[in-house]
């Protein structure tokens, strides 16, 4: 699994403003802030990622997601009441959630949004399903 932010670079950002205007993104790693402005300047309508690792560093023995639990590890869990909210403040500490925590949270994202929930919605019911991500990542909004 690889970052967004290891593969793109602003600029290649802006380049994509055709494909991503409107667009929700969702990560669950940290994205630099440089892309994070890039992709809102881009015309997304709100970037959703953590501010700090939700995952502890992989190591050789540590199981990496696959199918489901992959595609879900692309979303988040806010408040959005504004640019830059969240952080850990009721969440786990860097690096201490499990994959199956941060899948759990991002599938019930993903599933709420496609059945046309608000994003404030979505985000309630992902915390809900686990409430250990509660707060942990960011709402960013243009």
């Amino acid at each position: 699994m690889t970052s967004p932010g290891a593969l793109l670079r602003p600029a290649d950002v802006s380049a994509l403003a055709p494909q991503l205007s409107g667009l929700l993104v969702t990560c669950a790693t940290p994205l630099p802030h440089a892309i994070t402005a890039a992709l809102l300047h881009a015309g997304c309508r709100a970037v959703v990622c953590p501010d700090t690792p939700l995952l502890p560093p992989p190591t050789t023995t540590q199981q990496q997601p696959s199918g489901a639990a992959a595609a879900a590890v692309g979303a988040g869990n806010a408040r959005a009441a504004g640019a830059g909210v969240g952080g850990p403040a009721g969440g786990v500490g860097e690096g201490r959630a499990s994959v199956r925590q941060v899948a759990a949270l991002f599938e019930r994202l993903v599933a709420e949004l496609a059945a046309g929930q608000s994003l404030a919605a979505a985000l309630e019911a992902a915390e809900h399903e686990a409430p250990e991500l509660r707060g942990a990542v960011a709402v960013h909004l243009t």
